[in-house]
């Protein structure tokens, strides 16, 4: 059976499927261990050399690494996705806040929160434009229903997909929001500070 179908019918990316249950689905679809074996190491457009069919895995593990394989993409899938919607929560929460801030706080301030948030929203910019190269780089059409695992894509590519990933969420943007907090803190105690000059100056008049 042709295993390109299978990976566009099990719905693989949607789904949180436990392994057990993909290796079930391939094996009882008879699919080639060749195929499923090449799927992972060479893509679909690819051929072996006698030396890997000598070393070829059982069709059990055949089929258990490649729903391994399969598992890791749909985590990988869940992981930008997760981290975009965190991203996008982040930058409504910071027009909020920098409305806030531009009403109470003195104009030095004032700069230095506008400086970092431009710094933070360049910097979500480019980890945005990372994540969609990722994700085209797993899957074609990714915004499409039609979406399903790229036919290119080989555990190896996937080993250092998800070092990228990491890398990304590694970075984020924690210094320039750690940044922004102690602002924010700064502009409280700025505003604490003259409410209280002002007090002691009307008890002196």
């Amino acid at each position: 059976m042709d295993l390109h179908k299978f990976e566009t019918e099990l719905g693989l990316l949607d789904h949180d499927t436990e392994e057990a249950i993909i290796v079930d689905a391939l094996l009882r679809g008879k699919y080639n261990p060749i195929q499923m074996h090449m799927r992972l190491k060479k893509g679909f457009n690819d051929t072996m050399s006698m030396d890997e069919l000598r070393d070829m895995p059982s069709d059990k593990d055949a089929a258990r690494n490649l729903a391994r394989f399969y598992r890791r993409i749909a985590n990988l899938r869940a992981r930008i996705l997760n981290e975009l919607q965190q991203m996008q929560q982040s930058e409504q929460s910071e027009q909020s806040e920098q409305s806030e801030q531009s009403e109470q706080s003195e104009d030095q301030l004032q700069r230095a929160y506008a400086t970092e948030l431009e710094n933070m929203r360049n910097k979500q910019r480019e980890n945005r434009e990372h994540f969609a190269r990722i994700m085209r780089t797993i899957i074609l059409d990714p915004e499409s229903e039609n979406r399903r695992v790229h036919p290119d894509l080989t555990d190896a590519t996937l080993d250092a997909l998800e070092l990228q990933v990491h890398d990304i969420m590694e970075r984020g943007c924690t210094s320039n929001q750690l940044r922004c907090i102690k602002i924010r803190e700064a502009a409280i105690e700025q505003r604490i500070y003259d409410a209280l000059i002002a007090e002691l100056n009307d008890l002196n008049a």
